[in-house]
């Protein structure tokens, strides 16, 4: 059974009943809400874990940067959350392997959840676009009204953060 059918055969028996249990009660709905509610949170979980890695890769550097590096250029380089501009700095050479293999790995961890946000981006709009055409679909519908108020507002009042 194809998407189109699937909405035309939910739009029909929400249509012939109009009660709030149908409206409650619409799968397909309502797995357009947790794949939003699920990609949002799967998007702070990375978010997340890239913040605390660079915040301890971070912190390992700072240990092991020199007391007479200017203060200023200490500041510069700590606030950095990126490999390349941090193996910039003169100083970067005359740290520790290990400091090199921290950031190293920072960097690589750093492009794996880069793209797995990028994919999380495009599921969004994908979803997005599936919630916009069943709302569509359920405006140009006259007898569904309460479908689509009912729908509509549980759309727009679920957490969507970009």
């Amino acid at each position: 059974m194809t998407t189109i059918s699937r909405i035309f055969l939910i739009l029909l028996l929400a249509g012939a009943c109009n009660s709030a249990a149908i409206q409650q009660d619409n799968s397909y709905a309502n797995s357009l809400l947790q794949k939003r509610d699920s990609l949002n949170q799967l998007q702070t979980t990375l978010k997340v874990k890239l913040d605390s890695m660079w915040t301890y890769a971070n912190e390992k550097l700072a240990e092991m940067l020199p007391t007479n590096m200017p203060e200023q250029e200490r500041i510069n380089m700590l606030a950095l959350r990126n490999a390349p501009l941090i193996r910039m700095f003169e100083v970067y050479e005359t740290l520790p392997d290990y400091i090199h293999k921290l950031i190293d790995s920072a960097y690589y961890f750093d492009k794996q959840i880069v793209q797995q946000l990028e994919e999380i981006v495009i599921q969004r709009s994908e979803n997005e676009a599936k919630i916009e055409d069943f709302l569509i679909e359920l405006s140009s519908n006259k007898q569904l009204q309460s479908t689509f108020d009912y729908w509509n507002k549980q759309f727009n009042t679920t957490t969507n953060d970009e």
